[in-house]
């Protein structure tokens, strides 16, 4: 196997990895707990948006491991039809975490401070305010949620990929040793 496929396929197994797992503790462990525990949606809200903050910082770490990744494999150069659906999907991935990281948690946030303030101060909760804010933690954890699911798609593209890598032999010559030249001929 080429040296710049295997730092590729370790960079996306590194990445994914940590990023799948992250959003797995989230959504499986920490949600639900915080919820039961606290017996609020407000309150738990409070305590799962500072961990979600800096997760998110490790969700965009994650992310540009993954698409350094995908430009190793890239570079190898991988000629597999299997290495598209692994760019896209790793772009699919990043670009959920866009929306639910940069467009939901903000307005989440928002609603939160503001339910939070309406409690303190023993005001009554605005009924559209809080629908608002439970519609919106709802789609952030469905694309929480669709974000798993895409990590273990690319899980099995990842091991197609490096099985084809494995199965396919080396081309030696000319065009080999050129950076960007063939490497491996894969069907």
């Amino acid at each position: 196997m080429n040296v710049l496929a295997f730092i590729g396929f370790g960079l996306q197994l590194i990445g994914l990895s940590l990023w799948a797992g992250g959003l797995l503790y989230h959504l499986a462990i920490a949600s639900p707990l915080a919820i039961r525990e606290l017996g609020n949606r407000v309150l738990a809200a409070d305590y799962l948006s500072s961990c979600l903050r800096r997760f998110h910082t490790w969700e965009a770490i994650c992310a540009l491991v993954n698409l350094c990744g995908v430009g190793f494999l890239y570079v190898a150069p991988v000629t597999s039809f299997l290495l598209w659906f692994d760019v896209s999907l790793v772009l699919l991935m990043f670009l959920v975490f866009v929306a639910y990281a940069g467009l939901l948690m903000p307005r989440i946030d928002t609603l939160r401070i503001e339910l939070h303030d309406a409690e303190a101060y023993t005001r009554e909760v605005e009924p559209a305010a809080l629908q608002s804010f439970l519609t919106l933690t709802t789609w952030y954890h469905r694309l929480m949620s669709f974000n798993v699911v895409i990590s273990l798609v690319l899980l099995l593209v990842l091991t197609g990929l490096a099985m084809r890598c494995a199965s396919a032999p080396e081309v030696t010559g000319l065009d080999a040793s050129m950076f960007g030249g063939v490497m491996n001929q894969w069907p």
